[in-house]
């Protein structure tokens, strides 16, 4: 876990491994159950209530349980198959956002890119979740300066967040060999980022992905800023001071009950 650097203008720094990868790879439920199986054959080779069951008994109980509970808690919250559950479960709440799943043509449909030449960044693919019918992937290559983003603007209408509201942004996110460049305000990598008027300015999650993973799923909620009914919202997903691709596909934004 703390073996993982990179260098920087200030020179080398640590990178702390992300929840990802410390709840689904470091710390894996194969590594728990192993470890739980560990802890039932010390049991059965010591005296019930003596020193060493009583030591046994606090390590797992301080050590083992919080972690596996911890662990379990974070790989139910990223779920693919729970968060698509819970969206066919609630059918009457509408995406404020347009082409959540970026099929058709999403650049027409709302999304907006920050680059020329797009097509050397952003592709449309058929790799998504189970249930979804597409994705875009972005591609940052070492000798790209600039971030990459998509960007969707909204409100000043139909669409518009009523101040003091709660509000929900939820997606599924794929990352493949993204790496940070340079230590930033919670490090580089990928991430979503909400402008709601100029009072609220919010960035998701606090340490930006990186890494490679499976699909998994984020989400977010928040309270609208006042002023946001007569402001051009805009929520935008980017990779920022990395290198490496990553795929977004069933990006939401909904008002929570």
């Amino acid at each position: 876990i703390s073996g993982k650097c990179i260098d920087t203008d200030m020179g080398p720094t640590h990178v702390v491994p992300s929840p990802y990868e410390i709840f689904v790879k470091i710390y894996s439920p194969d590594v728990i159950a192993a470890w739980a199986a560990h802890f039932d054959r010390a049991a059965a080779l010591v005296a019930p209530g003596s020193p060493e069951a009583r030591r046994l008994a606090l390590w797992r109980r301080e050590m083992l349980e919080p972690l596996a509970k911890k662990a379990a808690a974070y790989r139910e919250a990223t779920s693919v198959e729970r968060e698509l559950a819970r969206r066919a479960s609630h059918p009457e709440r509408a995406n404020i956002l347009a082409c959540e799943n970026f099929t058709g043509a999403p650049f027409k449909e709302g999304w907006s890119v920050n680059e020329r030449g797009y097509d050397r960044y952003y592709e449309q693919v058929a790799d998504a979740p189970t249930g979804l019918p597409g994705a875009i992937r972005l591609t940052k290559m070492p000798d790209d300066p600039n971030p990459i983003r998509l960007v969707q603007y909204f409100g000043k209408g139909g669409h518009a967040l009523v101040s003091g509201r709660r509000y929900r942004i939820s997606l599924f996110i794929k990352l493949d060999h993204v790496e940070a460049n340079a230590k930033l305000y919670g490090g580089g990598g990928v991430g979503v980022y909400l402008l709601n008027t100029p009072k609220q300015n919010v960035s998701f999650p606090e340490d930006r992905l990186t890494g490679t993973t499976d699909w998994f799923h984020q989400s977010w909620e928040f309270t609208a800023a006042e002023g946001s009914e007569t402001f051009a919202n805009r929520l935008y997903l980017d990779m920022w001071s990395a290198v490496g691709m990553v795929y977004f596909t069933g990006v939401r934004l909904e008002e929570v009950e």
